[in-house]
């Protein structure tokens, strides 16, 4: 199967296990999310996935094993790792964080890449010279996610987009993505909390809890709502 690919994987901390046994797949091409409370593991996986936590299990993606690479030999396959917190440099500008973003690139590709997230992003266009840390958080995101495209991914994975932001910004930035997605023809791997924002973004969402995967089903399945709700209240 071309896309992600997870068989049997689990990973941890210092010996203390965080996730175990978890199969799912995001095909070429789709969106996907992962929800869950707080501590079911939903970080880790994406931490897993990127290599900055190694995991035990296989992990593919278009075919290519990626279970015991480096971090930076992951990106260089094709995937994207935009973190919680939005993972920008504050005290550098939009551009200097758009050229860290493209830092392994020719020389020569790296005005490409950033014209084209300006193209994306035209309210960075604008603050190219701005320094990060005064802008507005749905900025900022603006900019970790166009961080995150400068090396043109096939998959982009986003660990919380929508926190600590207002739900007109939240609307905004889930139809942001969508246009990436349509343009860029890449898959998406949320990390979110927030199900109604994602229901006209991916097609499938996986509920996590304690470290397992218990459900996998479109955003619209009551079943989704009733695992969340289990998982909330610790049932």
């Amino acid at each position: 199967m071309s896309g992600l690919v997870l068989r049997g994987v689990g990973a941890g901390y210092g010996g203390t296990p965080v996730l175990s046994a978890i199969d799912l797949a995001v095909p070429a091409g789709t969106a996907a999310a992962i929800l869950g409370v707080n501590g079911a593991g939903k970080t880790t996986l994406l931490r897993a996935i990127s290599g900055l936590v190694p995991p035990s299990g296989t992990i593919t993606f278009d075919g290519a094993i990626l279970s015991g690479r480096s971090p930076e030999a992951i990106a260089r396959r094709g995937i994207a790792h935009v973190p919680e917190g939005r993972g920008t440099f504050s005290g550098f500008s939009v551009e200097e964080n758009l050229r860290i973003g493209g830092a392994s690139l020719a020389r020569g590709e790296v005005d490409g890449a950033m014209d084209r997230v300006f193209a994306l992003f035209p309210a960075l266009a604008g603050r190219r010279r701005q320094i990060a840390g005064t802008m507005s958080g749905g900025e900022q995101q603006m900019l970790a996610i166009g961080r995150g495209l400068m090396l043109r991914p096939r998959l982009l994975m986003l660990d919380e987009p929508s926190f600590g932001l207002a739900p007109k910004i939240v609307a905004s930035l889930v139809e942001t993505l969508a246009t990436v997605r349509a343009r860029e023809g890449l898959s998406l791997l949320l990390v979110e909390q927030n199900l109604v924002a994602l229901e006209g973004l991916v097609g499938e969402v996986h509920v996590l809890s304690r470290g397992r995967l218990i459900l996998s089903a479109p955003p619209q399945d009551p079943a989704v709502r009733e695992a969340l709700r289990a998982a909330y209240l610790g049932a």
